[in-house]
């Protein structure tokens, strides 16, 4: 039995008319002046529409078999990747990286715009937190943008470039503070470990 048979949640035929950004690397990593304030509104309004589409357990879920169609080696990383279709789906270590991860954007898109909260330090230390997981590439990464940017393009009915462009710019900048903190971790692992 495949993912394909599962009937609650499946990946999206749909692709994003272009790739997002490239993921540059920022000595800093502070959440200020990332988007407009138009765009603060137009990536609010369309994360309530994507609530309104789905549940963050099935948002998540949508975007790990995305992520799993495009790069299906990928999910060989997981505590779950041996398991398919229903078994994948009800299995609770997905259930819970799937909510999770959506849970991550949620808080980030809330307070985006919240001077008195820096979402950003939270993000650096889940960062260091991956730095001992295999499977945290920039290839593993980008392939995750493009899901998301996926499943979004498919469950917006306003989705176009305009929107594409702020969830492409909000989405690189959270993935730049994971990775300067994944890199930070790796960085102070190796100083650690003698020369030879």
């Amino acid at each position: 039995m495949g993912c394909s048979s599962s009937t609650d949640v499946q990946p999206t035929s749909k692709t994003p008319s272009e790739a997002p950004p490239p993921i540059e690397k920022k000595a800093g990593h502070s959440s200020a002046s990332i988007l407009s304030g138009e765009e603060v509104a137009i990536l609010k309004e369309s994360w309530n529409d994507l609530n309104e589409a789905s549940d963050l357990s099935g948002l998540g879920k949508r975007v790990f078999l995305q992520a799993f169609e495009m790069r299906p080696e990928m999910k060989r990383v997981f505590p779950f990747g041996n398991c398919w279709g229903d078994d994948l789906l009800k299995h609770p270590k997905f259930q819970a990286h799937a909510q999770s991860f959506m849970v991550i954007i949620e808080n980030c898109v809330d307070n985006v715009d919240n001077e008195s909260y820096d979402f950003t330090e939270g993000l650096f230390q889940l960062g260091q937190s991956h730095s001992d997981r295999i499977g945290f590439s920039q290839e593993n990464v980008e392939v995750f943008l493009k899901s998301i940017l996926a499943v979004w393009h498919d469950l917006l009915k306003s989705y176009d470039s305009r929107i594409e462009g702020i969830w492409s710019k909000f989405l690189a900048h959270i993935i730049t503070i994971m990775q300067n903190g994944y890199e930070s971790a790796l960085n102070e692992t190796s100083s650690r470990i003698p020369d030879l």
